[in-house]
């Protein structure tokens, strides 16, 4: 169970915490969003020196007598729920009776940001896109679905992006407390409906038993509307909204705009079927086959998008990114073999492949961070592609010379085995003759002086 902070402080203003201390420990800087469920502020721990995002429940979620032993029960599973592209709960715990979570945080905005326009309208954004977040996100909705745990509000607002462009999914901790509050252990309460009326799964609506199959509907729904700018099932209420998921079969992609591949269209259309058994069996399924009907193979394997102004001509993606990391002292981790590789400003602007594993990298203009990139096909071997872009091979570097691990370990090996075999050597002498190295002593003292 978290921990129940008991030491002394200052009372908490519950009304806003701008400027308050949560636990002796968390400055809060500001208010960065409020719901009905509760409020979302950023502030600074003051013990690592970093920035963090902490989450309390509004206050009629307080007064639900069976709600903190609740949130204790199931906050303590979430913070034990890690995956690379999840906000992780760094804490959680009760100061008063003022419950509250603490996650990581992350400043390159939401998908929303990046759809909306300075007037706030909505804008299709280009098919290649994509893949900048829609595997990762599959990916870490089948993790949450291995743990027995559904997010329930999977949107554009909830999928964030740090200051490298790695995208995480995001509020499933407050989704998954705050908004089973009203649930007893056995059912949802009668007219309870948990998730974002735009993007909540007809079977939620409806009150029947769910997986996480009604995760990848509100991904389908997200998916139309980052290509469309519109949400497909959006009526005048909340209430007409949810009746909505549960009837209306909205216009498929290709019909609002026919440079839509209908490979795309129909993938999105099967994430969104009304029956979670007509749903691809994973997120990740769902996920990859957006990602090929999006890029089809043509015979020059390119395919016009409609950028926001233009169309242009894009090559068709066999790899995608997998996060990025910084370049320290020249000297960069690999993702997959933790090598140390050495990526110097020569490399800037270059790809290539680790000499260890063969995942491959792309190193920014400046040198300064690599990302890393792996197969859109999960079932291809991470340094299976043969394209010639990526025959730079980096490596670590010892006495001035490249080497991958295997020629590293056979250097380090070779060295070992001359100092094993001198040791042996001068033992030897030792043990027959002791005045051997005493001779070799003065006779290499002799040439020494000969030669000085």
């Amino acid at each position: 169970m978290p921990r129940q902070v008991r030491r002394r402080h200052k009372p908490l203003d519950r009304v806003d915490l701008t400027g308050q201390v949560v636990a002796g420990r968390y400055a809060v800087t500001g208010l960065l969003g409020h719901g009905s469920m509760g409020f979302v502020y950023r502030a600074v721990d003051q013990n690592l020196k970093s920035d963090v995002v902490i989450k309390v429940p509004a206050e009629d979620r307080l007064e639900n007598p069976g709600f903190l032993e609740r949130f204790h029960r199931e906050s303590s599973f979430l913070v034990r729920l890690r995956h690379p592209h999840i906000i992780s709960i760094l804490d959680a715990g009760q100061v008063e009776d003022v419950p509250y979570f603490v996650m990581q945080y992350v400043g390159g905005g939401s998908l929303e940001d990046r759809q909306r326009q300075q007037d706030g309208m909505r804008r299709p954004m280009s098919r290649r896109s994509l893949a900048q977040w829609l595997p990762q996100i599959g990916a870490a909705l089948d993790f949450m679905h291995s743990q027995d745990c559904v997010h329930r509000d999977v949107k554009p607002a909830n999928i964030l992006f740090d200051d490298h462009g790695n995208p995480y999914l995001s509020d499933f901790g407050l989704s998954k407390v705050v908004l089973t509050a009203d649930e007893d252990s056995s059912s949802t309460a009668a007219g309870a409906v948990v998730g974002t009326p735009n993007y909540v799964a007809p079977e939620l609506v409806l009150g029947r038993d769910f997986d996480g199959q009604a995760d990848q509907y509100s991904l389908a729904v997200t998916v139309y509307e980052i290509l469309s700018g519109i949400i497909p099932f959006e009526g005048p209420t909340a209430s007409a909204t949810m009746v909505n998921q549960t009837r209306v079969r909205p216009r498929d992609l290709a019909e609002l705009n026919p440079r839509i591949p209908a490979a795309l269209s129909a993938a999105v259309r099967r994430g969104m079927s009304k029956r979670p058994d007509r749903r691809f069996a994973s997120c990740a399924e769902f996920a990859a086959a957006v990602l090929k009907g999006a890029m089809p193979p043509s015979s020059s394997s390119s395919q016009s998008v409609l950028s926001n102004t233009s169309t242009v001509t894009i090559q068709a993606p066999s790899l995608i990114s997998d996060g990025k990391r910084k370049v320290k002292g020249n000297r960069v981790a690999c993702k997959s073999c933790k090598q140390q590789l050495e990526i110097t400003a020569k490399h800037g602007g270059k790809k290539g492949r680790c000499g260890g594993c063969g995942q491959r990298i792309a190193v920014s203009k400046n040198a300064k961070s690599v990302e890393f990139l792996i197969p859109l096909d999960a079932q291809t071997p991470l340094g299976a592609s043969t394209d010639a872009q990526y025959a730079l091979v980096f490596s670590q570097k010892a006495f001035g010379y490249d080497f991958n691990t295997t020629q590293a370990l056979v250097v380090v090996g070779v060295l070992l085995l001359f100092i094993i075999v001198g040791a042996t050597v001068a033992t030897s002498l030792m043990h027959h003759d002791p005045d051997a190295i005493k001779k070799l002593k003065v006779e290499s003292s002799g040439i020494s002086r000969e030669g000085g």
